[in-house]
């Protein structure tokens, strides 16, 4: 009665160990929390009578009890975790019982199969103090409740399915050294071998769909981060906008007082300096216009366009464009800011390398439902290459690969598009086209 009393109660300070200070778990705080202690004490006899009477698979039960009853946080998250923290802990309670075995009795088996007495709380101590060491060893890792954030339940599953399976192959082979007769050992391999086959199956799964949790988790990252980037173009276009609005409202509005000087100028008969004031009204005109910011027809690619070309690294390069473009390109304005927004600044960035001219040419138009750009930029031919299938790269910083080009390339397939690189002596030129969808 003391031994399965000891054993227990070290065996359920684990469990609150490893959730409390593993896994961040905490304790419901009502008005309802003593009650809930006072039923896990009752179970806790109950699991005590139930464990004399040889119904020892009570305790798995009683220790799930525990940790819902007890524990804040979603349901799903606590049965998972649970189930990966019972394998764990018979995996270590079984490492002890092994090497006991092995060093006591000289077989690995002994105390594994037969009733140890109090060899097993012995054991169980030892592997008290190993979960207390991998917990402080863990911990850092762990900075939030695992009971209420999101778990991934696949992920979760097939890990436990591999670690049950794996730990059902070492029970096996347990039995076959303790009792297991030659004429039932070759379907006992058939066993091992099928169970291993399910190991190396749920280890394949798990790893694949890793990776395709971490792809859509970059493409989110991704998403996010051009979302924030064209909702900064815009505000700074809006800005710009805003800006050139106000000279431009401040020119009419003098207007009529350059009228009135150029009209006292001709009545007095001063020609000459008539047209000097012109020529500064001229000059100021001119001013006003270079200043305002391209047009295209196209709120969004106003905006890529007047980020990238009024960045302070760019003032050398001498950009044109040419085009309009509908108001609704039927295309994510995400998707727009990835695909042009990368083409445009590689392109600026490109002609900057260049020794003699830095231009830029941009193009833009809608043919039936298909948007085109064109830019066209100058290079420095030793720093660029064409390569085989028609895939262009930049080399710059000697990496090989031109920033946002496979990122370009994912977004103008998604629109059923096509991208175009065509090198000549003078000339870089990328043709990107886009099908527009009725549904944006």
């Amino acid at each position: 009665m003391i031994e399965i009393f000891l054993y227990n109660s070290i065996e359920i300070i684990k469990y609150f160990i490893i959730f409390s200070f593993l896994f961040q778990g905490k304790f419901y705080k009502d008005k309802r929390q003593w009650f809930r202690i006072g039923i896990c004490l009752i179970g806790f006899i109950i699991e005590i009578y139930l464990i004399q009477r040889k119904v020892s698979f009570v305790s798995v039960f009683y220790i799930l009890f525990i940790v819902l009853l007890l524990y804040d946080g979603k349901m799903k998250n606590k049965i998972i975790v649970y189930v990966l923290s019972l394998i764990g802990v018979n995996y270590i309670d079984t490492a002890m019982f092994v090497t006991l075995g092995y060093l006591i009795k000289g077989k690995i088996w002994w105390y594994y199969i037969y009733d140890a007495g109090w060899i097993k709380i012995y054991a169980n101590i030892i592997s008290f103090i190993i979960v207390i060491l991998i917990v402080l060893g863990c911990r850092r890792f762990v900075r939030k409740n695992m009971l209420n954030r999101k778990i991934e339940t696949l992920q979760c599953s097939l890990l436990s399915v591999a670690m049950l399976s794996l730990y059902f192959i070492f029970i096996i082979m347990m039995m076959t050294m303790a009792y297991g007769k030659p004429e039932n050992r070759a379907r006992l391999y058939n066993i091992i071998g099928l169970t291993f086959a399910i190991i190396v199956a749920c280890i394949i799964v798990f790893f694949l769909h890793s990776n395709r949790l971490k792809h859509q988790n970059d493409v989110h990252i991704e998403t996010e981060g051009l979302y924030g980037e064209s909702l900064g173009l815009k505000l700074a276009y809006g800005e710009q906008v805003h800006d050139d609005y106000e000279k431009v409202r401040q020119f009419r509005h003098d207007f009529r007082h350059h009228i009135a000087a150029m009209e006292g100028l001709v009545y007095g008969g001063e020609y000459s300096e008539l047209e000097k004031y012109m020529g500064q009204l001229s000059q100021k005109d001119k001013e006003l216009n270079r200043e305002r910011v391209r047009y295209t027809g196209n709120f969004m690619v106003d905006s890529i366009i007047f980020g990238i070309t009024r960045d302070q690294k760019f003032k050398e390069v001498d950009f044109q464009f040419d085009g309009g473009l509908p108001s609704n390109l039927g295309v994510k304005d995400i998707d727009i800011c990835g695909v042009l927004a990368n083409a445009l600044e590689n392109a600026m960035e490109a002609c900057l390398k260049g020794n003699d001219r830095k231009a830029v040419i941009m193009k833009a138009g809608c043919y039936e439902n298909m948007i085109s750009f064109q830019i066209k930029n100058t290079y420095d031919s030793s720093r660029y290459k064409a390569l085989a299938g028609g895939e262009f790269y930049s080399s710059k910083e000697g990496d090989g690969h031109g920033y946002g080009i496979q990122n370009m390339e994912r977004m103008v397939k998604s629109y059923n598009g096509r991208m175009e690189y065509n090198v000549d002596p003078e000339w870089v030129t990328v043709d990107i086209f886009l099908q527009q969808k009725d549904e944006i």
